[in-house]
Formats: structure tokens, C-alpha cells, sequence
């Protein structure tokens, strides 16, 4: 199994989006490179709005700006996904393992009806 990242890194990733509006502008770039001014008008969102939650989609790497012509341009990244989806999977092994232990010392110890 890939070694896992550290933390922080995780961290931003989920926190990014968490909140509603961020998984939104999230989805729209997953449809490509999208001006900024169409992003806020589809997420119902003023500029300065929208510049916060740009700037936490940037740190967790989940998006960039792009400079152009007219405005600027926004893109998505879905790579850091796979973080989260490592942490994920790691996770819902362990807890299946861990079900899976637990079950058996579980029924040991009931008495039949």
C-alpha cells in the first residue's frame, strides 16, 4: 500500500470540501476550465465570496487560476482526490478487519434463545 501523506495535507483536502459551495465550484470545474465570473454566478456568490473559497480549494491543490484574456480563468484538480480516497480506503479496510475480528468473539459469548 502507497505510503500515506502527512496530515495537513489530508486535512486541507477534506476540509476544502466540506463545505457545500466548495464541493459545488468543485463540480462545475470538473467540466473544465471555467471563467471565474461564470463560477460565481453559478454558485450564487459575490466575488469576494467566491475569492475565499477559491483560496482554500488552492491550498488543499484542488484547483488553479489562470490568468487570461478578459478575466481569469479557473481550473480543477481532482489528483488530490486520491489522497482522500487512499485515507478512505486504508480506513474502510480496517474497519472491515476489525468487524470482521470482532464478530466472531461476539457470538461466542451469546447464549442461544
Amino acid at each position: 500500500m502507497n505510503a500515506m501523506p502527512n496530515s495537513a495535507t489530508l486535512d486541507d483536502i477534506l476540509l476544502a470540501l466540506a463545505n457545500p459551495v466548495r464541493r459545488r465550484i468543485f463540480e462545475i470545474l470538473l467540466g473544465g476550465e471555467t471563467k471565474v465570473g461564470e463560477v460565481a454566478a453559478a454558485v450564487a456568490v459575490t466575488p469576494d465570496i467566491l475569492d475565499q473559497h477559491l483560496r482554500i480549494l488552492e491550498e488543499a491543490c484542488l484547483v488553479s487560476r489562470l490568468p487570461e484574456r478578459g478575466g481569469e480563468a479557473v481550473r480543477g484538480n481532482p489528483a488530490p482526490l486520491d489522497i482522500a480516497a487512499a485515507w478512505i480506503d486504508m480506513n474502510r479496510a480496517l474497519w472491515s478487519m476489525h468487524i470482521q475480528i470482532a464478530a466472531p468473539s461476539e457470538e461466542a459469548g451469546r447464549t442461544p434463545a
